[in-house]
């Protein structure tokens, strides 16, 4: 046998070596439900995103103040808490570096919640003019589960 061919035996021998110890390693199974840490989900909403991992959300919203209209969040269940909820203009995203506060311009209102517990919670965010007795513009119903601190189920319905 050549040298060239026993370099490319051994190759082949180490390289299959190291596949199957890899293949073998432990790994731990995550629990059903929980999203991994580093594996956030982001379910797409018209004018924005939920996105979770673990034991926190967020939720962002395209929103414009400078109309009348604004988001406001109601927590039904004590299984979720709020911990974020602040509105940002364009300017301030770091988008458009170069951008200048401009009349009218819209922005981003974010809201973050953190699990807490084992149960199930109800998030309802509405824009609406807060002097208006209209029906709200936009509702959006967010349906959570939670086991031990962490969400295991997010859903999320727009009207």
């Amino acid at each position: 046998m050549t040298v060239k061919k026993r370099v490319a035996l051994v190759g082949m021998f180490m390289a299959a070596l190291m596949l199957t110890m890899f293949g073998c390693t432990y790994t731990s199974t995550p629990r059903d439900g929980v999203v991994p840490a580093d594996d956030a989900v982001a379910l797409e909403l018209a004018d924005g995103q939920v996105s979770y991992s673990q034991g926190d959300m967020l939720v962002t919203l395209a929103s414009n103040p400078t109309t009348g209209y604004g988001w406001t969040c109601a927590i039904e269940g004590e299984v979720v808490t709020s911990d974020i909820d602040e509105y940002l203009p364009t300017e301030e995203l770091g988008e458009d570096k170069d951008s200048q506060a401009k009349a009218g311009a819209g922005g981003v209102h974010t809201f973050g919640f953190k699990a807490e517990g084992t149960g199930e919670a109800t998030l309802t965010l509405t824009y609406a003019r807060s002097w208006e007795s209209n029906p709200d513009d936009k509702t959006i119903v967010i349906d959570v589960a939670t086991t031990d601190g962490m969400f295991t189920h997010v859903e999320a319905k727009e009207s």
